[in-house]
């Protein structure tokens, strides 16, 4: 064979394997990964508000079904004291975020301390329901009388899910990131 015709098939083959790839990725290929990110707005004395970014870096839509707020003397929110229903369903498209604000109840007494966060309920693009705990901040409570306790919060982003992990569960976020009083009543 001459020069021309093997750098011919070299081009032909690297395009017939460009073109292999390109269909594989966009009708075979899929991913389900959600992130979010979680910033503090404001702590007041009888709630604590932080904005959430639900990002979808996949293939495919994901939903959250619902967000349940809970306080919990364990960090990993395992038995928690209260609950209550802070967002209720939403869908978000391939490659699109999603902003909401949460203002979540202190309305428990805090005494040594105690956790919050939230329980989320999730749908992925294949149709699994993934449920998980996610510790977003913690509160100490008083060392006297005029004092009303400290709190901590855990800022940043976490991996809500990704499938690739077999596990199916939420990442925490693992540092505080800002830490303050709890206002006054």
């Amino acid at each position: 064979m001459k020069r021309r015709e093997i750098v011919s098939l070299t081009i032909s083959a690297l395009a017939l394997l460009l073109a292999a790839t390109t269909l594989y990725r966009q009708f075979f290929y899929s991913t389900n990964r959600l992130k979010a990110t979680i910033t503090l707005t404001k702590v007041e004395s009888a709630s604590i508000s932080y904005d959430m970014v639900f990002v979808n870096n996949s293939t495919n839509y994901q939903a959250i079904v619902r967000a349940d707020g809970v306080l919990s003397p364990s960090w990993d929110l395992s038995s928690y004291e209260s609950k209550e229903r802070l967002l209720d369903g939403f869908v978000i498209p391939p490659n699109e975020l999603r902003h909401k604000t949460i203002r979540q109840s202190l309305h428990t007494e805090i005494k040594d301390s105690t956790y919050g966060g939230l329980i989320l309920e999730m749908i992925n693009g294949k149709g699994h329901l993934i449920t998980g705990n996610l510790t977003i901040f913690q509160l100490i409570g008083p060392e006297n009388q005029t004092d009303q306790g400290r709190y901590h919060f855990a800022g940043g982003t976490v991996d809500l899910y990704d499938l690739d992990d077999k596990e199916n569960r939420i990442n925490q976020i693992s540092a505080m990131s800002e830490s303050g009083e709890i206002p006054e009543k």
